[in-house]
């Protein structure tokens, strides 16, 4: 076994493996491992920051969706709109797709443009109203 800072003290005997994957296949990858369970990632570039990774763009993209996502839920809870459950949904730990995470993007992105305008137009109508 490794240094002391690479254990997980798990009782079960471990591998360290290094695994070479092509950037094209690599989110679905490491998707699919880390859906086994039974895969522990260490970071080789620890010492290179958030900002000078490669997918700093995909990060970016992904916090803002966060952000739009919070947004809806005080826009829901303001309205006092109920959410569904969560466990409505299936397989809610499944890892979403590239095009699942793009349409997403893009869908939270325009209703996030519409909220906006609506928010804006019921201000209007109540200034006026008074």
């Amino acid at each position: 076994m490794g240094p002391q800072k690479d254990t997980l003290f798990r009782s079960s005997d471990m591998s360290l493996t290094q695994l070479y994957i092509a950037n094209e296949i690599g989110r679905e990858v490491v998707s699919a491992l880390g859906e086994l369970g039974e895969v522990q990632f260490r970071d080789l570039n620890s010492e290179t920051t958030a900002f000078q990774r490669t997918f700093t763009k995909e990060i970016r993209r992904l916090d803002n969706v966060e952000r739009q996502l919070r947004y809806f839920h005080t826009q829901l809870e303001k309205a006092s709109i109920p959410m569904r459950s969560q466990y409505e949904f299936p397989n809610i730990l499944a890892a979403p797709s590239a095009s699942e995470i793009d349409e997403l993007a893009e869908r939270s992105e325009s209703l996030e443009q519409r909220i906006a305008s609506l928010n804006d137009s019921y201000e209007t109508l109540k200034r006026r109203e008074v």
